[in-house]
């Protein structure tokens, strides 16, 4: 059964070239174009892993990792932060919104598909 991958991010371009690779990698692909429809799609589909983007219209990427973090339902799936500015300090604010890893844009295809796997197995050793 393929993995279920949710990708939340407001660039419709990069949206599509990820839904792409990832379903060609095998993944079951579904994508939110803003913070509050990612987390009502997450709450209803239960994706394996979500790829999400920091800054977004209506809610950040901080904001619903954390929201995400904080109900039972999402707790333990894996969060995976994509981000343009990758200030001092990005890697402690995921950590601290809950996130898994930050990845940064632009990013390397086959890196982030290989990192993005390596969660899902993660996550499937511990079920």
């Amino acid at each position: 059964m393929a993995a279920k991958l949710l990708i939340v991010d407001d660039e419709a371009d990069l949206v599509e070239a990820l839904a792409l690779r990832f379903e060609v990698s095998g993944f079951q692909v579904s994508t939110a174009p803003d913070g509050p429809s990612g987390l009502e799609r997450a709450r209803r589909t239960h994706p394996d892993i979500v790829l999400l983007d920091v800054a977004m219209p209506g809610m950040s990427g901080w904001d619903v990792c954390r929201a995400l973090k904080a109900d039972a339902s999402t707790r333990d799936t894996p969060v995976l932060i994509m981000t343009a500015a990758m200030l001092r300090g990005s890697e402690e604010a995921a950590r601290a919104a809950g996130a898994d890893g930050v990845v940064r844009k632009p990013f390397d295809d086959r890196a982030l598909v290989e990192t993005v796997k390596r969660l899902v197995g993660r996550r499937a050793g511990a079920a």
